[in-house]
């Protein structure tokens, strides 16, 4: 063969060899591309799903916030109610009319002993209704009008002290009232 020949040979081999090469670097190129897709469709699934999750989890923890803070709102709401209807009860018991605060204190009163070792003491201008409620029950013992009283009285003596004054005694049906009235607007 000719160096002409050789040289021609040469080149068809490489060339062959080149189109081989270049086939399978195709096919290669081609695998990997489809393979990367795989690979790439499986992550984007996979983080699709975690944030799915993770979006439905801070759905989830704000729902649940939101309806925490509602319920809070709700149950301060009803308590500043609750407190509202004692302290309007208060308001109208201070100033309630003559009448009604000789029949309230009449019925206070009936609790108390016949004599009382001590002194009596009401608010100004309540000194009258409260002596003639007292001679009513046939209770005697010494009255004073105090300044510092809104409305009700206090007995003091050397033994006990007891105070009827109205917010003292709102306060304590409040407390025997709280867990019920609780059940009732809390439950």
């Amino acid at each position: 063969m000719s160096l002409a020949q050789l040289t021609d040979k040469i080149i068809k081999d490489a060339e062959v060899k080149k189109d081989s090469i270049m086939n399978g670097v195709k096919d290669l190129a081609v695998n990997k591309g489809k393979e990367t897709e795989k690979i790439s469709a499986s992550l984007r699934n996979k983080f699709e799903k975690e944030l799915e999750e993770k979006l439905s989890q801070n759905t989830e923890k704000v729902t649940n916030h939101a309806e925490q803070k509602v319920k809070h709102l709700v149950d301060e709401t009803k308590r500043e109610m609750l407190d509202s209807v004692f302290e309007e009860s208060l308001s109208k018991l201070e100033n309630a009319s003559d009448d009604m605060y000789e029949k309230i204190i009449s019925s206070l009163i009936k609790e108390l002993p016949r004599s009382i070792d001590g002194t009596l003491f009401v608010k100004p201008g309540r000194l009258a209704i409260t002596k003639k409620v007292l001679a009513k029950k046939n209770i005697s013992c010494v009255i004073k009008e105090d300044v510092t009283l809104k409305d009700g009285f206090i007995i003091k003596s050397k033994t006990f002290e007891y105070d009827g004054t109205f917010e003292k005694l709102l306060q304590e049906k409040k407390k025997q009232l709280e867990v019920e009235i609780a059940h009732i607007l809390f439950d």
